[in-house]
């Protein structure tokens, strides 16, 4: 058509007296509307080749199914949001990117999810205790009470999470005793919240003796337990200065889980004040007096209620009070070890705790209770040194420094932990209580307001990564007679326990 129209013009030119379609006299509204179509219909034949090979990959027309050779497109929105292997050229991990469920030793079972989420450890651990003394049973008394389920873990390796299920459930809290979620923030700082323990002093370490191998003693029942609340704090300078701040907010309990306290603030100081790390001490590793270690810590509750008890390792009852009301109560504890080699620590502490506001008189007590502890601690038959810092109980494993001792702070995995050795602790412990409770009739009938001390003698070995056995002594003496259960009463009392315990 196009061609055409060329020719027409041309002939035209070349013959002006051939009478032309396009001169005035012939030109018609036929002529124009043929010529408006043909003009039309040759250009849209002329553009329509450009525009095919101009088409972009925006053209909403191209194939969505077309896969771009362009590198830098968004990248796939299903893929592992989690995968570390992304900008290197190493082939990501198959097991990590779908996750795994493996059951190691002492029936723990290990799940992780794509990507390391959820990191999740339950580790089942069966305890059974056997306990005898002389003075108030004729036969042993076997018992499981301490079995638990412990659930933990970490969420993209910077949040932890914790959880102790007790399987006796004779709680007042019930079979939940212990249950937390800590964040690490900016600057060493640390963010807990949930059930959290309560522990002062000497009774948070280590790891593997709170709460559980070796029975409370006469300090830790003046204090201790655990409640709802939230906590921070932190390690610094290389682990020599630690320190946090607990607001107890509701349930609190005592060692054994019965209701006592209220709402109360809790906080540690521990620090390495002869490290080189802190005010640039000596680094010579023969100079162990530099690893020593103080701490201070400090409760405050008020509007507390429930009954105040120091119990024996037997159980037994040496002081007790009816449920009372108490518009404060104070603690203080205070200590210190001195490594005197690597494989042996001395260690001391002090404890003063006083009643405000008891009962329907509001009485005041200051300094009701005080008392210390000192004692000796060993490894024997390890090339593993104890640990010279006081380390606080949370989150639990997550701090690790270049100290050489710092793998046993992990006491949430001992599996990490091969050469644990023998563990032998010597202590000695003396409570002494004032007139008041008993002058003012706030003791049980039968509990009578003495002095007490006791010496304890404790061995552990780990013989492989899931058993665990504890032989303890404990002796505990009194000025006064102590009640026993079946109505009769002794002026001393001794008692042993072995522990086994499967699956740690």
């Amino acid at each position: 058509m196009f061609r055409q129209i060329v020719l027409s013009i041309r002939s035209s030119v070349a013959n002006p007296f051939v009478e032309n379609p396009f001169t005035a006299n012939s030109f018609t509204a036929t002529n124009l509307t043929k010529l408006c179509l043909t003009f039309s219909v040759s250009l849209f034949f002329l553009i329509i080749p450009t525009t095919l090979y101009s088409q972009d990959f925006d053209d909403p027309f191209a194939d969505p199914f077309t896969e771009s050779e362009d590198q830098n497109d968004s990248p796939d929105p299903f893929d592992d949001v989690f995968d570390s292997n992304e900008g290197t050229s190493e082939e990501p991990n198959p097991e990590k990117i779908r996750g795994s469920i493996s059951i190691g030793p002492g029936m723990r079972i290990n799940i992780t999810g794509p990507g390391g989420v959820p990191d999740l450890n339950i580790i089942p651990t069966l305890r059974i205790g056997l306990n005898h003394s002389p003075e108030e049973m004729e036969r042993p008394s076997l018992t499981t009470r301490e079995s638990e389920i412990r659930f933990q873990g970490k969420i993209l390796e910077r949040d932890a999470f914790f959880g102790r299920f007790n399987l006796a459930g004779d709680r007042d809290h019930g079979v939940l005793s212990e249950v937390w979620f800590d964040t690490s923030l900016a600057h060493g700082f640390h963010l807990t919240a949930g059930r959290i323990p309560n522990t002062m002093g000497l009774e948070s370490f280590p790891g593997h003796e709170r709460r559980i191998s070796i029975t409370p003693g006469l300090l830790d029942w003046a204090g201790g337990g655990s409640a709802w609340g939230i906590r921070t704090g932190g390690r610094w300078i290389n682990g020599t200065l630690t320190g946090d701040l607990q607001f107890l907010l509701d349930e609190p309990v005592d060692v054994d889980g019965n209701d006592f306290g209220g709402y109360g603030v809790l906080t540690k100081i521990t620090m390495r004040p002869l490290s080189q790390f802190l005010f640039g001490g000596p680094s010579a590793p023969d100079r162990l007096w530099k690893d020593t270690s103080l701490f201070v810590t400090g409760r405050w509750d008020w509007e507390a209620d429930g009954a105040f008890r120091i119990r024996s390792a037997s159980d037994l009852n040496l002081l007790a009070t009816p449920d009372l009301h108490f518009d404060n109560i104070h603690w203080v504890r205070a200590g210190w070890r001195l490594p005197l080699s690597e494989y042996l620590q001395f260690e001391n502490e002090w404890l003063r705790t006083g009643f405000f506001g008891v009962g329907s008189t509001d009485i005041d007590m200051p300094g009701e209770m005080t008392g210390f502890q000192m004692g000796l601690r060993v490894r024997l038959s390890s090339n593993v040194p104890l640990p010279f810092d006081l380390p606080l109980d949370l989150p639990g494993g997550d701090w690790s420094f270049d100290d050489p001792s710092s793998a046993l702070l992990q006491s949430s995995q001992p599996e990490e932990v091969e050469d644990q050795g023998l563990d032998l602790i010597l202590r000695y412990e003396q409570l002494t209580s004032k007139s008041q409770l008993a002058d003012f009739g706030l003791l049980e009938v039968g509990s009578p307001e003495n002095d007490l001390e006791s010496i304890r003698i404790a061995v552990t070995r780990s013989s492989s990564s899931s058993i665990r056995w504890t032989l303890e002594g404990v002796w505990t003496g009194s000025d006064t007679p102590i009640l026993l259960k079946n109505s009769t009463s002794a002026d001393n009392l001794f008692t042993f326990r072995c522990l086994f315990e499967l699956g740690l």
